[in-house]
């Protein structure tokens, strides 16, 4: 065998390498599109999952206030933030809204009729950005209610926006 047909047999490094070259620059596109897909799916979970919260809120929200006998928005002679409201309930418990703006969550917070023991707080949203609970006309018992969510993925900051106009029984 002479050395001529010994390099005929296989491949250069050279032409190896091209076909490398040419795989990758092929590849390359389904591994960013592979990508892309995979942080709008999760960027999809993410909103379910923030209006799900939002819509959960928004649901505690109108009960407690169709069933309150009143709505109070000052505690004493000091006025409220618009992201907090104090509902007082038939049976006397106090039912509390208000936005930590520490854990960035709504948090209801339920009172015995003593005004003092609470008996249950519960987180109803995380990644909240805006509470605002407001009343439409001071003559009537309708209040609108803002939720604002807002996270992070990936540097690409989510919002969600809710919003709805909430009645309560009339006294």
């Amino acid at each position: 065998m002479t050395p001529k047909e010994r390099r005929q047999k296989g491949f250069t490094l050279i032409e190896l390498m091209i076909v490398v070259a040419v795989l990758s620059a092929l590849i390359a596109p389904l591994a960013v599109l592979e990508i892309h897909s995979t942080e709008r799916f999760h960027g999809g979970i993410i909103r379910r999952d923030l209006a799900e919260a939002g819509a959960r809120s928004l649901e505690w929200i109108a009960h407690d206030l169709r069933t309150a006998v009143a709505v109070r928005d000052r505690l004493g002679d000091q006025v409220l933030a618009p992201d907090r409201i104090i509902l007082q309930q038939p049976d006397g418990r106090t039912v509390i809204y208000f936005r930590d703006p520490n854990l960035r969550a709504l948090l209801r917070t339920e009172y015995a009729p003593d005004g003092q023991t609470a008996l249950a707080t519960t987180t109803l949203a995380l990644d909240l950005k805006v509470f605002a609970i407001e009343p439409v006309d001071p003559n009537a018992p309708l209040y609108n209610v803002r939720l604002d969510f807002y996270r992070t993925m990936l540097n690409v900051p989510l919002t969600l926006t809710m919003k709805g106009t909430m009645g309560r029984r009339r006294p």
